[in-house]
């Protein structure tokens, strides 16, 4: 038997740099959607206090995916680390 490891990387939202661009929608809608307030959210994102903060974690099946997505904010609102090591990709 294998063993599957969940969660290699963990992306974060900074909700409040966000400004609804909505392009990290566009490049990757099965995790970003487009909230009522005007910002976009990490689905099934875990968010702090005042929501201002959302994170997830993810299997790099999806890296590539959500590596798009962070890199077509026009705000740097999205970052992306490699959970062991802490390094960040974006």
């Amino acid at each position: 038997s294998f063993c599957v490891r969940m969660g290699l990387y963990i992306i974060t939202l900074d909700r409040e740099r966000c400004i609804g661009a909505a392009s990290c929608c566009a490049a990757c809608p099965k995790f970003w959607k487009l909230n009522d307030d005007g910002k976009v959210d990490l689905v099934d994102g875990v968010k702090n206090e005042d929501n201002s903060m959302q994170t997830r974690e993810i299997e790099d099946v999806h890296l590539r995916e959500n590596m798009d997505a962070a890199q077509a904010c026009p705000v740097n609102a999205i970052h992306i680390r490699r959970k062991e090591s802490e390094q960040e990709l974006i």
